[in-house]
């Protein structure tokens, strides 16, 4: 599932036969892949897990998929932050939803330090992949360990020399300093670098509060008006009917 992939060719078949200690040492290296594999499969269902998470969060969170954080907190329980939100999912039989209330999220909470570190570690290498893909945008899913180190999984692009480039440069990813539970987070590798979004509360109309008035003296006085200013129509009729002689 993951990008990193070494192509194994059949062996030919063997023209001799091995002795029982060249068995046994084959037996050996046998299990520890199987151990490898197993490993590796765990790591994938976890990934698994948290893009599906990942999906549902897109749309109760109203976030795009590259500013989300998914943990996971134990096996079938993932916590997610971003866009100023932060849940916990839960997944059964490959169906996942919302097992907590919607909470207000900081960027100084942990989990969105863990995820902008691992987006960052990410970013670095933005310059080396897109000399890999000749400029073409790479996506890549990440899952960061305790430890910082990544499993990653990409569409692999066309042209063999193109994915082993991408790979040995992948390969040399990891975090200083592990995350606070497993992270997945998807990288997009463009021309444009990866920045955190900004979310700004913006008040609805009937919260935007009115201009104060100046209440200062200065503005409660009356406006001067110049001796030689002209008269007003209302001010002509006042003015007029004020020379009228009264009536006998």
């Amino acid at each position: 599932m993951f990008g990193v992939v070494r192509e194994i060719s059949a062996p030919a078949s063997p023209r001799f036969q091995l002795s029982s200690a060249q068995l046994s040492s084959r037996l050996v290296v046998l299990a520890g892949v199987l151990l490898a594999a197993a490993t590796f499969t765990s790591g994938c269902a976890h990934t698994v897990g948290a893009v599906e998470v990942a999906g549902r969060a897109v749309v109760e969170f109203d976030c795009h998929a590259d500013h989300l954080y998914v943990q996971t907190i134990s096996r079938n329980h993932y916590a997610v932050a971003g866009c100023g939100s932060r849940a916990v999912f839960i997944c059964r039989s490959g169906a996942c939803e919302r097992d907590s209330e919607t909470m207000a999220v900081g960027d100084d909470s942990r989990a969105i330090m863990d995820g902008r570190a691992a987006h960052a570690a990410l970013g670095a290498a933005r310059e080396a992949v897109l000399e890999c893909t000749e400029g073409e945008s790479l996506i890549v899913e990440a899952l960061f360990d305790l430890d910082g180190d990544p499993s990653l999984d990409f569409e692999a692009p066309r042209g063999k020399q193109r994915r082993q480039c991408i790979a040995r440069v992948l390969g040399d990813i990891e975090l200083e300093a592990g995350p606070e539970y497993p992270t997945y987070v998807r990288h997009v590798f463009s021309e444009t670098p990866w920045a955190p979004a900004e979310f700004a509360s913006v008040p609805h109309a009937e919260d935007e509060a009115a201009p104060e008035e100046d209440s200062s003296p200065e503005a409660l006085e009356a406006p001067e008006v110049p001796v030689d200013a002209p008269v007003q129509a209302d001010d002509a009729v006042t003015a007029g009917a004020a020379d009228e002689p009264e009536a006998l």
